[in-house]
Parts: C-alpha cells; structure tokens; sequence
C-alpha cells in the first residue's frame, strides 16, 4: 500500500508563539530550529499515532482490487477526490463515484461499494494499477486535540534541551513515557 503526499499540511498543529510561550523563549535566535523541530514533532506523533492532524491529500497505490467490498484508506478521512485505474496498456479509467460511498465516520476511512456493485475486471498494470487520491486529517489546528498539541510541545522542549542523540549520564524515560501516554489514547494501527 504505497502512501504518496500530494498536498501537504498548510499549518502546523502548534505555532512557533505557541512553542515559544511553552519554551520561555523571547528572542528570534532559534526561530529556524524551532520551526523546524515543530514539524519533525509533528510527522513523529502522526507516525506514532498513525494518523494525519491537519487536512493534507495524499494517494493510495494498489496492486489489485480487494477480495472484500472496501478499501481502507487512513483515519480521519475527509473526502475522496478520486478512484484511477490502468489497464496492462497503461490506459486510465476512472472507477464511477457512484459505485461507491466514502465511510468517513469510522475510525479508519474507508471507500465501500454499494449494495450489486463490484470492482472492475480488466487486467490491470502489474504496479500501482489502482490510485486513489483523498483528503485526511482532523481539520485545522484548532481541530487537533489538545493531548496531541501537548506531547509535540512536550518533544520539542526535550529536543531544545537536549540536541545531541545520547544523553550522558541519564537513564530517565520520563519524556517517552508521557510522549507516549498523551498519544496512545487515539494510537490506530493501519494495515
């Protein structure tokens, strides 16, 4: 299941002010670092999380049609733009929206053919024969619950206070631990 972003998010779940108040940072100095770090925070609490925060698109490469009646997108699914498929010629088709209804509502989203409809039998290309482009995510950052808001803050003020890989001389887990904790509450596994 090859995941490829296509839009990624306009804004981060935290803002630098926000970061910045966290920090009791008043200078400009580390804006850079920090703007970085609020990123990497975030792709590492969606990928922990297996989720996406703020409304990004992404595509969903398939190899065949599924045995069952739906496809598994990612949770927090907003919308679906389209379902491609290539024939062994490599011809393009468009699989019909109205085949098909967007489960939005479960934890992961989910494209479900309606009732007598099936997937289409041509051959498909042997790689990445079906696309299928939607939006995901919780919203804006307004929208990103606040557990998720803590723990990035939570990891960028350890990243600020430690920027090395190896902490000498310290064993403590507490960081992780509540990193961890604060994420686990909506922590989905993706197959």
């Amino acid at each position: 299941m090859p995941l490829k972003l296509i839009t990624p998010p306009q804004e981060e779940p935290v803002t630098l002010a926000e970061v910045k108040a966290h920090l009791r940072i008043d200078s400009n100095e580390e804006d850079a670092w920090l703007n970085s770090a609020i990123k990497a925070a975030r792709e590492l609490c969606e990928a922990l999380q297996g989720r996406k925060y703020i409304t990004q698109t992404w595509e969903k490469y398939m190899t065949e049609w599924p045995s069952k009646d739906y496809i598994e997108l990612l949770p927090g699914l907003q919308t679906v733009d389209f379902v491609k498929y290539y024939d062994s010629d490599g011809v393009e088709y468009s699989f019909d929206q109205s085949k098909y209804e967007v489960d939005n509502l479960s934890i992961i989203g989910k494209i479900v053919l309606k009732q007598n409809e099936s997937w289409p039998t041509i051959t498909l290309r042997s790689v990445n024969g079906i696309c299928i482009r939607f939006a995901c995510g919780y919203g804006t950052a307004s929208d990103v619950p606040e557990t998720i808001k803590n723990a990035m803050k939570m990891l960028i003020a350890h990243w600020h206070e430690h920027r090395e890989t190896v902490l000498i001389g310290s064993i403590s887990k507490e960081i992780e631990f509540a990193v961890n904790a604060l994420l686990a509450s909506e922590r989905v596994v993706v197959a």
